[in-house]
């Protein structure tokens, strides 16, 4: 998959699950939003946060915060795992 077609699976993934990446919603939707990339193969950092920024153009504020935090944990705990459930399609759409 190229990043365009990377870029517009997650544009389209934010768009379909209304996802706001506004202060008090923010961290919880970012980690949404890496679960879900990364179970498309996206596990790269830098590209992840290349692809958001390109979305979500208040994202550079929070690189830091997405690069060194949330992405690393949401990898080292499989969180691509969730959305191999069947049960997820019931809550989200992807």
């Amino acid at each position: 998959m190229t990043l365009e077609q990377k870029t517009e699976k997650i544009e389209n993934f934010i768009q379909d699950n209304n996802l706001s990446f506004k202060e008090g919603e923010r961290n919880n939707n970012y980690t949404i939003l890496i679960g879900y990339m990364l179970y498309l193969g996206i596990t790269n950092e830098d590209e992840a946060f290349k692809i958001v920024s390109n979305i979500i153009p208040e994202a550079e504020e929070y690189e830091d915060e997405f690069l060194h935090r949330i992405f690393p944990y949401a990898r080292n705990n499989h969180y691509e795992n969730f959305w191999e459930k069947s049960s997820t399609k019931d809550i989200y759409t992807y």
